[in-house]
């Protein structure tokens, strides 16, 4: 089973991939794209032979607001600021299909 990662975000009622194929040393995201001071609904994604896995992408979904020279941190799924055992717990959860 062939597995990648990237950073999704909520635009105009859609999720669409910012970022994908992130190594696992990276933990930042920054886009030109996302406008300052906008809230946007963001969450990791996982591609699993070949399709987004975004089916339950909600559930582990989180809102930011974007600052100008602020970046995100990747992998923090909850949105405490740091990357824990709870964060890959969610992601592995997601892609093995389970809710917890």
């Amino acid at each position: 089973m062939r597995k990648s990662t990237a950073f999704a975000v909520y635009i105009k009622g859609k999720w669409k991939i910012a970022d994908q194929n992130i190594p696992a040393t990276k933990t930042s995201f920054t886009s030109p794209k996302l406008t300052p001071g906008h809230q946007y609904k963001v969450a990791v994604c996982a591609k699993v032979n070949g399709n987004w896995q975004t089916d339950k992408i909600n559930s582990r979904a989180v809102t930011v607001t974007i600052v100008k020279g602020t970046t995100l941190l990747k992998g923090d799924v909850n949105g405490e600021g740091e990357i824990t055992v709870t964060d890959v717990t969610k992601v592995a959860a997601h892609i093995k299909g389970k809710n917890y």
